[in-house]
């Protein structure tokens, strides 16, 4: 069984078809969560932002693949997709920089800093339950 994607739109038509569905990501990002310099302005890793990104994140992949398998055009997927893939980049980015300092702020320590507060190397040799006992 061979599976064939033939468009059933024109040139013309996929390049505005596909320029729509990249508006509609913007649309979904723009609507779902605050303005790109409110994110940077916040603590890095905000939880409230980082849920409305899950939303717009899910709600532009459901647009930009009903749009792809309605048309079977490849242009639609592929602008729909970049612009999916940068506003998600910039968000995430945006969210985990530190305003203080302007640098992305790792979500929990780096291996050095756990180190020096006191943290060791696990053991190899024995077989932990990663899970914890439950007895």
């Amino acid at each position: 069984m061979k599976l064939s994607f033939k468009s059933i739109l024109k040139p013309d038509q996929s390049v505005m078809v596909g320029v729509a569905s990249a508006g509609l990501v913007y649309g979904l990002y723009q609507l779902n969560l605050p303005s790109m310099t409110e994110v940077h302005g916040a603590k890095a890793h905000n939880p409230s932002v980082a849920s409305s990104q899950k939303k717009a994140m899910w709600s532009s992949a459901a647009v930009v693949s009903a749009l792809f398998l309605l048309t079977k055009d490849a242009t639609v997927f592929t602008l729909g997709g970049l612009a999916f893939l940068g506003e998600e980049w910039a968000y995430r980015h945006a969210n985990s920089v530190n305003p203080q300092s302007g640098k992305v702020q790792p979500l929990g320590p780096s291996a050095s800093q756990a180190m020096d507060m006191g943290a060791t190397q696990p053991d190899s040799t024995q077989n932990a339950d990663p899970y914890g006992s439950y007895q």
